[in-house]
């Protein structure tokens, strides 16, 4: 599996957003272009753990309207802990965590 340091989510699809109060996780769920093919998004889950902030604003028409060409921006991963930003078309994700990992 790819490590978070070395993904890129420039034009990739947000697919879904999952938020686990009860355990402090956030699952953010992309198809993103990953390795040697790149016509072709593969489904990745950031899971995001020890989560103490959350945040979200995303304006739904801009991200509908980009979903096909990538509604991702780029993102600004926190590597150990810290905050992690990704920057969407019309909006963004802030995660402070104490661990990322890709699944």
């Amino acid at each position: 599996m790819i490590a978070a340091q070395d993904l890129e989510l420039h034009d990739a699809q947000l697919t879904g957003v999952e938020v686990r109060p009860t355990t402090r996780e956030v699952a953010v769920s992309v198809r993103a272009f990953v390795g040697v093919s790149p016509n072709t998004r593969t489904k990745l889950t950031v899971l995001f753990k020890g989560v103490k902030q959350f945040t979200q604003n995303m304006d739904f028409l801009a991200m509908e309207d980009h979903s096909s060409a990538g509604n991702i921006n780029y993102w600004s991963p926190a590597l150990q802990a810290g905050t992690t930003y990704i920057y969407l078309v019309d909006g963004v994700i802030a995660v402070e965590h104490e661990s990322i990992a890709l699944t």
